[in-house]
């Protein structure tokens, strides 16, 4: 990684996600990795969501007025990012603590043609692994593009 520390900008998108939100907040927030800039954007909740994000002053808090869908809400939020690198992260999903760290560190050691990088995930149910992510290999811009490989793209890739 190069001497300064490029700013990681999180966008949450969230829908009524108060029962799941903070879970996803606190995920990012005990990333190992040092500057990292977190956007919540609601899109139009009609429960708690907002107060759940208000309770971190680390947050940056955005709202739609009225629902649209995540997308808008993602595209919000990256209009409003500052960072050097985005990440997505779905209001459902949380990171381990050293996902970032790990990936600026690839990206940072990768020429700059490369404009991403992304994880496996693991998916759970009742507290047990249901299944694990397979990590295709070569050029996977179609597939990730067109979603057409077993990931999480959202909450996986790392863009620069």
């Amino acid at each position: 990684m190069s001497q300064s520390v490029p700013l990681v900008s999180v966008v949450i998108p969230v829908y009524n996600g108060e029962e799941v939100l903070e879970r996803a907040i606190k995920s990012v927030l005990s990333q190992t990795y040092p500057n990292i800039e977190l956007i919540v954007v609601d899109d139009g909740s009609t429960d708690g969501t907002g107060e759940v994000a208000k309770r971190f002053p680390e947050v940056n808090y955005l709202r739609h007025t009225k629902n649209i869908n995540a997308s808008s809400a993602r595209n919000t939020g990256i209009k409003a990012a500052s960072g050097d690198f985005i990440a997505l992260l779905d209001s459902d999903d949380e990171w381990l603590p050293r996902k970032v760290m790990l990936q600026v560190q690839m990206l940072e050691g990768l020429d700059e043609e490369w404009q991403a990088v992304y994880a496996g995930h693991d998916i759970y149910a009742g507290g047990k692994i249901e299944s694990i992510t397979e990590y295709p290999q070569g050029d996977l811009t179609y597939g990730i593009l067109n979603l057409n490989y077993k990931m999480d793209a959202g909450s996986t890739v790392l863009y620069r």
